[in-house]
This record gives structure tokens, sequence and C-alpha cells, in this order.
């Protein structure tokens, strides 16, 4: 080999050596958990189950809806491989709930400050749930009419049972809430002296099922 030939190797292995070490930090891989974690989740191992909605709003931030802890939607913010909710020294349960991503199972994992509770959640390809109309009977109004703005409780199992989702009916009455499979008393919260008519329903894998739960008034 001429001495131009080893002059030429040694330059393109120092080269490929720079490169190796200076690039690879300037051009960060993209987290798993930004890609992968919008969508639906349910609890593993866990009896009733509860279902995660979780969605990118914009850039680093997320919305996250898990009924265990919070029936409303929390904001998130993605913290390298972590989506993370510092809720303030007043929030409930616990001021920060941390969500993690495992690529190799495809789950994740959330956990509050101190780690006490932590749950673990398998994505859901096909969400299932209960939709349905909330109604109102009698009154000077004959036949049923939709009834907005009611708050709508899933129970699960018994009327009694832990709420493990809720929604708020619309303007034409209409409700909708994810939930794992099982059976499930829907249940209207009464806003004043109404007598309140439950349906329970089951909810099978990848369906919704529908209830039909009303307000009796005189």
């Amino acid at each position: 080999m001429s001495k131009r030939s080893i002059v030429v190797a040694v330059v393109i292995a120092a080269l490929a050596l720079i490169l190796g070490v200076v690039v690879p930090p300037l051009f960060d891989s993209p987290s798993h958990i930004a890609g992968k974690a919008p969508g639906a989740w349910q609890e593993t191992g866990q009896t009733p189950a509860y279902t995660m909605q979780l969605r990118h709003t914009s850039g680093k931030e997320y919305l996250v809806t898990y009924p265990r802890w919070q029936y409303v939607d929390e904001p998130f913010e993605l913290q390298g491989e972590q989506l993370v909710y510092d809720g303030g020294e007043n929030a409930m349960n616990h001021a920060v709930t941390k969500i993690s991503y495992d690529n190799g199972s495809d789950q994740l994992t959330i956990s509050d400050t101190g780690g006490e509770h932590v749950y673990t959640l398998s994505r859901v390809a096909r969400p299932s749930g209960i939709v349905g109309i909330m109604r109102e009977v009698g009154g000077p109004i004959l036949g049923p009419r939709p009834h907005p703005n009611v708050l709508i409780e899933a129970h699960w199992a018994t009327e009694d049972g832990p709420v493990v989702a809720s929604a708020t009916s619309s303007q034409n009455g209409r409700f909708s809430v994810t939930v794992a499979p099982g059976r499930y008393v829907v249940v209207p919260v009464a806003e004043g002296d109404e007598m309140i008519v439950p349906d329970s329903v089951v909810v099978t894998s990848g369906t919704y099922a529908r209830a039909k739960p009303f307000f009796s008034v005189r």
C-alpha cells in the first residue's frame, strides 16, 4: 500500500470516529413515548380495570384522562422518556404523576411521587364503552325528552360500586364513556328532587353498550 493510500485510510478512519462521537448527540433519536403513548390504554391485573385516554395536543403537551385519579383531563408534559404532571402542593392524590413507556412490551406505567401507587396499562386496539341518551319523563310535557347537562356515572358491577368513568350529557342528551369490558350500572346524578332511574349494561370487548338512564319528574 502506498503512503498516500495509508494517509487517506487514516483520514477516513479519523472522520468516522469523529462522526460516531459527535453526530449522535446532535441528532437525538425521538422519544418512544412521544409517538407511542397517544390512544386508549387499559389497566392490567386490576378489577375493575380503569381506562386511560391519552392524546397529544401540541409540542410537548399532552392531555390525559385517568378516572382512577381524576375524571377530567390533566395536562402532562414530555420530559425525556416520561410524561410528567405536576399538580402542585394542593393537587388531589399526589403532586407529581409520571407516565413511562416500555417499548418491548408496548405498555405504559403510571405512578405517583413516592411510587406508592403504580399501575401498568396495555394498549387497547378497539376501545369499548357505553353510549346513550339521557332522558326525562313525566311533568307537564308528554313523552320522554332529552335532558342536557346531566352528570352520568358508570359504576362497576352495582349501583354502589366504584365510579370508573363519567360524562356530562350534551344539549341533545347524548353521552359516551370509555370503559373496560364488564357489567356496569349507569347512574344519572340528580339535580333536585327527580327520581333517578339507572340502567344496567354489559360491555363486551371492542363494543359500546347502549344505556337508557332517565329522570322521572312530577
